[in-house]
């Protein structure tokens, strides 16, 4: 049985009761089941929504449309989640969001379809491993064994909260397969969690209206290389940021390091591939995930280049490499979106480096290679007991470079 679980409630913090709202005279959760219904590989719909009375209405809603209600925890969503698959007697769950009411049906036949023909293969696919599509067409499949392993380990809040945060903190735990569009429209916004949102989406859907056929993807990607003057008004809000800030609300633990072994490839390689990460490196080209793991597979062999996996509050937060010539040594560090802005990064390279120093014999300094424009790593690797050196071309590129001594720590 394979079963699309809908998480929704009215209590929305940033735009409260928004699954509600119109848009070309029907709710925004009414415009997502009618094309979720659309999926031909789904047995079954399913919207999960909290036993509050103001969400009354969404169960009401959901009835009224032939779909399944299950009704939990506000807050604890992957209790609710397991809860409501468990009812359903689901063998795979499909993940969707309710603010996001312009889902292709073809988008979640195409990650169902990749589940269900490498079952053996994966334990979760989707298409945000990296994002491709644009944001508001967001598809996870698992089985239901695996959300029952979430159900049952994860602890912090954001993990309870974000059903599937479990498996991106603890990706050595987990096959993980994804679908690519295309091209890459990761850029645009197509969820609602603002005034704006619902303006843009509204804009759509009204554009669209008296179509036979819904319009996919293509037609709406299509639609706004038309009008670009629409999505000005929302592409300045983040991706997953109600996930950042759930992360921020955890509680604050501190970090631990450990070396990186060939089960990280694919967190290192969606940690490669996101816009921050790739803006500050000096190696901006496309690649693979298969050429990836080729180069993960030989820095792991290499005797002369480190890598360690930063964790916190059993996240695991970014990484830290380093790659040594003798008496010194070249370092790099990324920290992955959702873990910025959380002071991990100073304290993942100066924890990195005492290691580095003590496993690394001979070595006496570290170099750290900086974009000039980069004034948030400036202050990672200040803070963390780097001095301006001077400065240094790499990649045709002229940067500033940072000097840790191993005297200093």
């Amino acid at each position: 049985m394979i079963v699309a679980i809908i998480q929704a409630r009215m209590g929305s913090t940033r735009l409260p009761g928004k699954v509600l709202m119109k848009a070309g005279g029907k709710t925004l959760l009414e415009h997502l089941v009618r094309r979720v219904k659309r999926a031909r590989t789904l047995d079954a719909i399913v919207v999960a929504t909290t036993e509050n009375l103001e969400d009354d209405a969404i169960a009401a809603l959901a009835k009224k449309l032939l779909v399944g209600v299950f009704r939990g925890s506000e807050h604890d969503v992957l209790d609710r989640y397991y809860r409501a698959a468990e009812q359903a007697k689901a063998d795979t769950v499909v993940r969707l969001t309710g603010d996001c009411p312009l889902m292709d049906p073809q988008v979640i036949d195409r990650v169902v379809s990749l589940f269900k023909k490498n079952q053996r293969r994966y334990d979760y696919v989707s298409n945000v491993r990296p994002p491709t599509f644009p944001d508001g067409m967001d598809v996870e499949v698992f089985s239901f064994k695996v959300l029952q392993k979430m159900w049952r380990e994860a602890e912090l809040p954001s993990e309870r909260e974000h059903v599937t945060a479990y498996i991106a903190n603890h990706p050595e735990l987990f096959a993980i397969g994804n679908v690519r569009a295309k091209k890459d429209f990761s850029h645009l916004r197509l969820t609602v969690d603002t005034p704006a949102d619902l303006t843009l989406i509204s804009s759509i859907i009204t554009a669209f209206a008296g179509r036979k056929n819904y319009p996919d993807a293509q037609d709406i990607v299509a639609f706004l290389k038309r009008h670009p003057n629409l999505i000005k008004s929302n592409q300045h809000i983040g991706r997953n940021e109600g996930y950042a800030k759930s992360l921020r609300e955890d509680p604050k633990e501190s970090v631990t390091l450990r070396k990186a072994v060939m089960a990280d490839a694919r967190f290192l390689y969606e940690l490669r591939n996101e816009k921050a990460v790739k803006s500050a490196s000096f190696s901006t080209e496309a690649f693979s995930f298969a050429s990836h793991r080729q180069w993960f597979r030989k820095k792991l062999a290499d005797r002369n280049s480190l890598i360690y996996i930063a964790k916190a509050g059993g996240a695991s937060v970014g990484q830290v490499r380093f790659d040594a010539r003798g008496k010194s040594a070249e370092v790099s560090v990324a920290v992955g979106d959702a873990h910025r802005g959380l002071g991990y990064g100073s304290r993942m390279v100066r924890s990195a480096s005492k290691r580095f120093f003590s496993e690394y014999s001979g070595a006496k300094k570290i170099h750290a290679y900086i974009k000039p424009e980069n004034e948030a790593s400036k202050k990672v690797f200040g803070k963390a007991g780097f001095r301006l050196a001077g400065s240094k071309t790499v990649k045709g590129t002229k940067c500033i470079d940072m000097v840790l001594t191993s005297n200093s720590l």
